[in-house]
């Protein structure tokens, strides 16, 4: 494994705390609590990337557990990370008595810098590639992990872009006043429609489950979530108005 993915994501976490600690316009208490927030999400995230990743391949792990820990090895489940990342925020807004959604709306942003990064560490490690298609301007030569080159669906790269695009919306979002919660919920339910959308055309090798890869279950449980979350949302601004 090259250099290009674990440099290009820690400058997408770099990028995200940096986001917080310039932003301004939101709540004292917001600002007071988004980045160490950030930071438990960060490392809660990394870790249940690892474990995920460890979880799928356990044979291997089983029999040599302490590279469980080894990060700079490479093989991350970006799934694990989102859930990490949830439990992290929660498990913050209830020690510290704070509401959740204002918090994860904060934090939605930073979250999405480092998706971005992890596409774009993708798209340049090769990591990820697509089926083969028929030649077209669109469809980039590239190799698989047997080295067989051929024009491939540009999986990586429509990641990155259709990620980057989810970016410039919240960007465009920024200073509007939007219902409580909802700008982590459109960030989660971005990221899995992505993730989910795109596993349809990817030939990387990965875990099946029958005829299904596992990423793409892992994508759909992701957008599962997010209507779970924003149903409850909803229920919560009914609540209120009543």
């Amino acid at each position: 494994m090259s250099q290009a993915y674990p440099v290009v994501l820690a400058l997408g976490c770099l990028a995200g705390l940096g986001w917080l600690a310039l932003r301004r316009g939101v709540s004292a208490q917001v600002e007071a609590h988004s980045f160490p927030a950030a930071l438990l999400a960060l490392g809660l995230g990394l870790g249940g990337a690892r474990l995920g990743f460890a979880a799928l391949h356990g044979p291997y792990f089983l029999g040599n557990p302490v590279e469980v820990m080894w990060l700079w090895q490479g093989g991350l489940s970006w799934v694990g990370g989102v859930l990490g990342a949830l439990v992290a925020v929660g498990l913050y807004a209830g020690l510290r008595r704070l509401r959740l959604a204002p918090l994860a709306d904060a934090l939605a942003l930073p979250a999405l810098l480092v998706a971005l990064s992890a596409w774009t560490g993708c798209l340049m490690e090769a990591c990820v590639y697509g089926r083969p298609v028929s030649a077209s301007p669109f469809a980039t030569l590239s190799a698989d992990l047997f080295g067989v080159s051929a024009p491939r669906w540009p999986t990586a790269a429509v990641g990155m872009i259709a990620t980057g695009l989810l970016v410039c919306s919240f960007l465009w979002m920024e200073g509007r006043n939007l219902a409580s919660g909802r700008r982590a919920v459109v960030a989660l339910a971005g990221l899995g429609a992505i993730a989910l959308a795109l596993s349809l055309t990817r030939a990387d090798p990965v875990l099946m489950v029958g005829a299904i890869r596992i990423d793409t279950l892992g994508a759909a449980l992701i957008l599962g979530l997010a209507g779970v979350l924003a149903l409850m949302a909803r229920r919560r601004a009914v609540e209120s108005e009543a």
